[in-house]
C-alpha cells in the first residue's frame, strides 16, 4: 500500500485539479456527510471534542456543527487538486480579500522577524500557498511515506515558502530566520510532547500546548498574528490577526494561554470551519480526563 499511496494521492489530487471550484465544495460536502453517516474515526472524534468543549450546547446544535465541520474536512479533501496543481494564478482569483496585513508590511520594511500563527482552521494549506510570496520558512512532519513527502513538499514550497522537518535543524532554520527579519509560520495548536509543552485553557479545557512559540518570541522579538484562510461563498478571505500583548510575556504560562485565548477567539467566529476532528485533547493531565475515552 505504501507504494501506491503516493500514485493514488496524485490520481485523486489531479482529479480534483480538474473540476471547477464548485464542484469541489460538492465532492467536499458529500465526503463529510458520508464520513458522519458511516461513524469513521474523524466524526467519532468531532463528536468527542464538541462535547468537551461545549457541554451546554444543545444536541441538536451540536449535530449541526459535528456535521458542518465535517463538511469543510471534507472540502479541504477535495481542494487538493487546487493546492497541489492551480496554477498562482488561479490560486490568486479564488482569494477575495486580504485583512490586516499592514502592520507585517511595515515589519517587513523593518526588517523584523514575523510569527504567523496558523491554526488548524478553514484551509491553511492555500494560506500558506498565499503567504508563499513572501519566502516565509515553517516547519512541518515528514509523512513517514517518501512520495507522499515529495509530493507534500513540492505542494507547499511550490510559491516561495521553505519547509524544515521538526528535528534540531529545523528549529535552528527558523529560529535564524527570525532572527534575520524573515517570517515564519507555525502550526500552534498541534500536541507536543509532554517534554516540549505546559496545560492551558483551551475553550475551558486543559489542551498540552506548545512552547516552542513562546521560545521563539523572547529569542527574537517578532511581530506575532494569527493568520487564517477562511471560506466564503466564492472563494476565501485571508486575514491577518493581531493577538494579545500577554502573548509576548515572559511567563511562559500567561504566553501560551493568550495564544490559546487567540485561537479560541478566531474558531468561535466561525466554528464549522475548525478542524474539530484532531485530538486536540489526547494528553490530558496527569488524572484528568481522555474525552476520546468517555
Amino acid at each position: 500500500m505504501d507504494a501506491i499511496a503516493p500514485t493514488l494521492l496524485r490520481l485523486w489530487a489531479r482529479l480534483m485539479a480538474a473540476l471547477p471550484f464548485g464542484a469541489t465544495r460538492l465532492v467536499g460536502n458529500t465526503i463529510g456527510s458520508l464520513s458522519y453517516l458511516f461513524r469513521t474515526r474523524a466524526a467519532r472524534n468531532t463528536d468527542a471534542n464538541l462535547r468537551y468543549c461545549f457541554p451546554a450546547m444543545r444536541d441538536s446544535q451540536r449535530l449541526r456543527l459535528a456535521k458542518q465541520s465535517l463538511k469543510h474536512t471534507g472540502r479541504l479533501l477535495a481542494e487538493a487538486g487546487i493546492v497541489f496543481y492551480w496554477s498562482e494564478d488561479r490560486l490568486n482569483e479564488l482569494v477575495l480579500g486580504v485583512d490586516g496585513f499592514e502592520p507585517l508590511q511595515r515589519a517587513l520594511d523593518e526588517h523584523r522577524g514575523i510569527l504567523v500563527l496558523a491554526p488548524h482552521f478553514g484551509n491553511w494549506e492555500l494560506f500558506a500557498l498565499h503567504f508563499g510570496r513572501y519566502r516565509f520558512m515553517a516547519l512541518y512532519d515528514p509523512p513517514k511515506i517518501a512520495g507522499i513527502d515529495r509530493l507534500v513538499r513540492e505542494s507547499r514550497q511550490r510559491t516561495g515558502a521553505t519547509l524544515l522537518p521538526i528535528d534540531a535543524q529545523g528549529v535552528r532554520g527558523v529560529l535564524g530566520a527570525l532572527k534575520r527579519g524573515h517570517p515564519v509560520s507555525i502550526l500552534p495548536d498541534q500536541v507536543p510532547t509532554p517534554s516540549a509543552g505546559v496545560y492551558a485553557p483551551f475553550f475551558g479545557r486543559p489542551a498540552l500546548t506548545m512552547t516552542f512559540v513562546h521560545r521563539l518570541i523572547r529569542s527574537t522579538d517578532p511581530l506575532v498574528v494569527l493568520g487564517s484562510c477562511t471560506r466564503a461563498d466564492a472563494g476565501f478571505r485571508i486575514a491577518f490577526t493581531p493577538v494579545s500583548q500577554a502573548v509576548y510575556s515572559q511567563d511562559v504560562n500567561e504566553s501560551v494561554t493568550a495564544m490559546n485565548e487567540a485561537i479560541e477567539k478566531l474558531v468561535r467566529r466561525d466554528p464549522g470551519q475548525y478542524q474539530w476532528e484532531y485530538k486536540r485533547f489526547k494528553r490530558p493531565p496527569p488524572g484528568g480526563v481522555d474525552p476520546y475515552k468517555l
